[in-house]
């Protein structure tokens, strides 16, 4: 169980001495997680004899009075937020000098251990993103009073794999919200500090900028990515180069890396990781439906998640996926099929349109491109996606004045003439040096 929230390395002496075993009313049962700002042990209450987890703050930290405040409002905070996908925070205290907080224990793995030596399954990795979201959805909508003002928003601003966990029975919970912030509405227009994890940061993080709960949408996305690629999309060092990409909004295309990852799925992560705010999921809740939609088009059974995901944990090996809708043998399906160069696109399309029957269009362009997040514009008209391929249909016949940038402004657009005689045309636009 990984606890810390900025993954410091450096290890310390815990207060609890191998002659001691208690802390305040708990016996100490078993260490199961360390960092560099605290440890979290397995407890027994003496007086009720229940399991909890115990999180005791690291010497060093209780001299630090910043530090302090910061443990107590984590404690305040999850205190708040009664949630079934979110760790229970029961009470705070201090014993023999060092400071606590009693958690609710959970019996399994962090899904940092459960990826570790493997990438998991699209629909597995989809409902535990799915868990996820509607714990940042019940955090996002919290509104509570804290020390007589009115709290409106909890951030978590650390979401990465260490922080979720996963119990032995299928059950996902969200954990650390240790550098969580209570955001009103004037803390938005604030500058916000820099923290949170690199690989898992968005823009807006790393550059310092005001954050609201869109930057928890973007981490989860960044986790959704890691999960299904067995990757991080911006890698992991040196922490300059990471943070450039993340400031650019460079990443290779999961579908690429995973044909497997069908095209409806990337454009869940590539949305939830779009550069800017406004362009990510309008909430957590928008993100949940967007997973929940693509899996019942594309099961025939609906799927209870903690029995599919307990199914997982028992044995990954052997683990079938459920079973597919016969007619969720869709076009873009048939892309991912027959597709795989540029030229075969057009023809995976047009096979598409007659074997459902459909009246191919009169003339389509597709455009692709080396980033995520695309707007052209062609015949006084514009168009976008959060993809790095762009459709445009129903486009007469013959030449047009097509310009084409990236979402983010910092490119500049690249102009073409292009002479549209096919059924499907194709252009490749390229922003990023090689």
């Amino acid at each position: 169980m990984d606890t810390h929230t900025n993954d410091e390395t450096a290890m310390w002496q815990s207060p609890v001495k191998k002659n001691e075993e208690y802390i305040g009313g708990y016996e100490i049962l078993e260490k199961i997680g360390e960092g560099g700002m605290a440890t979290v042990y397995k407890a027994r209450h003496k007086g009720l004899d229940i399991i909890r987890a115990v999180k005791v703050l690291s010497p060093d930290r209780a001299r630090d009075e910043e530090f302090l405040k910061r443990f107590e409002r984590e404690a305040k905070i999850v205190a708040q937020l009664q949630h079934p996908n979110i760790i229970a925070v029961y009470d705070v205290g201090m014993d023999k000098g060092a400071y606590y907080i009693e958690m609710e224990y959970v019996d399994g793995v962090t899904l940092k251990e459960l990826i570790k030596n493997e990438k998991l399954p699209v629909s597995i990795g989809l409902l535990i993103v799915a868990e996820v979201c509607q714990a940042l959805e019940h955090a996002h909508k919290r509104q509570f009073s804290y020390r007589g003002e009115e709290h409106h928003s909890v951030v978590h601003r650390d979401i990465k794999p260490s922080n979720i966990m996963i119990s032995r029975d299928g059950r996902v919970k969200l954990t650390d919200f240790g550098i969580a912030r209570a955001v009103d509405v004037a803390d938005m227009t604030k500058t916000a500090t820099i923290v949170g994890t690199a690989p898992y940061m968005s823009r807006e993080q790393i550059d310092g900028e005001p954050i609201d709960h869109k930057t928890d949408i973007y981490s989860l996305g960044v986790v959704l990515y890691e999960i299904l690629t067995g990757g991080k999309p911006f890698g992991e060092e040196p922490v300059s180069k990471v943070m450039k990409n993340i400031s650019i909004g460079q990443y290779s295309s999961p579908h690429k890396i995973d044909p497997t990852i069908s095209k409806e799925v990337e454009r869940i992560i590539t949305r939830a990781m779009a550069l800017n705010p406004k362009d990510r999921y309008n909430d957590a809740l928008e993100m949940y439906q967007a997973i929940h939609n693509y899996l019942s088009s594309l099961y025939k059974e609906k799927i209870e998640t903690t029995r599919e995901i307990q199914k997982y944990l028992q044995d990954s090996d052997n683990y079938s996926t459920p079973v597919v809708k016969k007619s969720s043998l869709s076009m873009a399906k048939l892309i991912i099929t027959i597709g795989g160069s540029i030229a075969t696109v057009g023809l995976s399309l047009y096979l598409g349109y007659l074997v459902y029957g459909l009246v191919v269009p009169e003339h389509t362009v597709v455009i692709t491109s080396d980033v995520f997040g695309i707007k052209a514009t062609m015949d006084n008209k514009t168009y976008q996606t959060h993809d790095s391929c762009l459709e445009i249909n129903h486009v007469s016949q013959g030449k047009h004045l097509i310009e084409v940038q990236p979402i983010n402004g910092y490119n500049a657009p690249v102009r073409k003439e292009i002479e549209v005689t096919k059924p499907f045309e194709q252009i490749e636009v390229k922003f990023l040096s090689e």
